[in-house]
């Protein structure tokens, strides 16, 4: 009797999504030529206000499982607008490795970003002193409006090496935004070296 009252729920849910009207549609159409690799759409996110920001990125045929060294964002706007910008990895004064993902480590992602505030995206990724020692990688974050603007730079913390293999392992730590916005976020990452986590908050 259970089950079956499960399945009429799933029934239900699924006719009444089916008959709700759709609101809006939007189609946005990423420019292309014929000697650039096909967009792809690498993350995507939201804002209270339903604005959704997508990050596109392009293969780099000329580096093993490396992107364009561009931070290319496009914000879909509730009313339909769509505005962009490519920042290239140079304007942004970031190391390329971060746009090439390990082998070892497919999903975990060098360069990420996060809406941490209205009109306002965080971007993290790494830094290091000598690129042949993982010890010397450092987190970072920059702080750029929706025009590609930039604001403001910081030191978030070593970033993560595998004690076991002494591979540095990116993306390991996590942002987790304020329910109000405007009081910023906390980031918790793990430790080399150690089972224990570092828990930070950040105000904007």
């Amino acid at each position: 009797m259970k089950l079956n009252h499960i399945s009429l729920f799933i029934t239900l849910s699924i006719i009444l999504l089916v008959l709700l009207p759709v609101k809006s549609s939007i189609i946005f159409e990423e420019n292309q030529n014929s000697t650039e690799q096909q967009p792809r759409v690498f993350g995507l996110d939201c804002y209270d206000d339903n604005t959704i920001v997508v990050r596109i990125v392009r293969k780099d045929p000329s580096k093993f499982q490396c992107l364009k060294d561009y931070l290319s964002i496009r914000t879909i706007y509730p009313n339909g607008t769509v505005k962009e910008f490519d920042l290239s990895s140079d304007t942004l004064n970031i190391q390329p490795f971060n746009f090439c993902i390990l082998p070892k480590y497919p999903k975990a992602n060098p360069l990420r970003f996060y809406p941490v505030r209205k009109n306002f995206l965080l971007i993290t990724y790494a830094e290091a002193d000598d690129i042949n020692n993982f010890y010397t990688y450092n987190d970072w974050g920059v702080v750029i409006d929706l025009d590609g603007g930039i604001h403001s730079k910081i030191k978030l913390g070593p970033s993560y090496v595998n004690i076991t293999t002494k591979d540095w392992k990116p993306g390991q730590d996590s942002i987790t935004l304020n329910v109000h916005r405007d009081n910023g976020f906390l980031r918790t990452a793990p430790l080399t070296n150690s089972t224990g986590y570092s828990l930070q908050q950040f105000i904007m």
